[in-house]
């Protein structure tokens, strides 16, 4: 299942490159939204496949690997979340200025204003889950 997901995700951002798909900055959102899920997913399928009584289950480099995944995991939800936030926010801005003859806002229907949007919700996400990333200690006994 978490296979298919991944390739479609890879599949949704091949199509959303397409020369036509690029005209709209609002499929810049959704083509960084695959992105996220796609490489959580990615990191999940190396999860999933190390069970308990896999070798690499007792190892170092797990103990990383396994912290890793659960700070990232969050992030990646987190700036996913963020970025469907932004993204309904910059639709409505959209809305509002053009239903709005005498507004002063800047227009929003452009790929400065969704890079910002992009990166204000990859902030968020970032800040969001830095508590998280001291949550977790690898130790090794000596």
């Amino acid at each position: 299942m978490r296979r298919r997901c991944f390739f479609a995700n890879i599949s949704i951002v091949v199509v959303l490159l397409r020369p036509a798909m690029r005209k709209s900055p609002f499929n810049l959102f959704l083509m960084m939204i695959a992105v996220c899920d796609a490489s959580l997913m990615a990191t999940y399928l190396l999860y999933k496949h190390v069970a308990v009584c896999h070798p690499w289950y007792f190892t170092y480099f797990w103990m990383i690997y396994t912290k890793f995944y659960a700070i990232f995991s969050v992030f990646v939800h987190s700036a996913s979340l963020w970025l469907t936030v932004n993204m309904a926010i910059l639709r409505y801005l959209v809305l509002y200025r053009g239903s709005s003859s005498k507004s002063r806002l800047p227009p929003c229907n452009g790929y400065p204003a969704a890079i910002i949007a992009i990166t204000i919700g990859a902030v968020i996400a970032f800040f969001g889950s830095l508590p998280n990333t001291v949550r977790y200690h690898v130790s090794w006994p000596l």
